[in-house]
């Protein structure tokens, strides 16, 4: 049996009311400024992630979750999951879009969150964080 598919997966600070993605407003890179020579812990209030899914051929319940991992491999927010159900309808499409309130940053460099499909990663999406001196 072949099947579910992602076909999207991004991450933006919210999504507007009127639900219109521009693919120029999806987060790639945080950006930081302080007055220390290194990052102190930065909050973002909330973050989206938006996943798309295709059943193909899939029918029946499946298991979609997230990790998400710093720079150094550490956890910056916990881990989730939820259980979809994928009906007889081939190429059904599910759209899974979960909210991360009070994000907090501690280092700088390349953020990974890992989207998992009944606990295999189907892909990994990047997050940029930056740091910069004010002067």
């Amino acid at each position: 049996m072949q099947g579910p598919y992602l076909h999207i997966a991004f991450v933006r600070e919210s999504i507007p009311e009127d639900e219109k993605l521009p693919i120029k407003d999806f987060l790639r890179t945080a950006n930081f400024e302080g007055d220390t020579e290194t990052l102190s812990p930065q909050q973002i209030p909330s973050l989206t992630l938006f996943l798309g899914f295709t059943s193909g051929e899939y029918t029946g319940k499946a298991t979609v979750g997230a990790e998400f991992t710093d720079p150094s491999g550490e956890s910056f927010f916990p881990s989730v999951s939820l259980e979809v159900e994928f009906a007889n309808s081939p190429n059904q499409a599910i759209h899974v879009i979960g909210t991360m309130e009070k994000v907090i940053f501690r280092q700088v460099g390349i953020h990974w969150i890992d989207v998992k499909l009944n606990q295999k990663v189907v892909t990994r999406i990047p997050l940029e964080v930056s740091y910069h001196q004010k002067k």
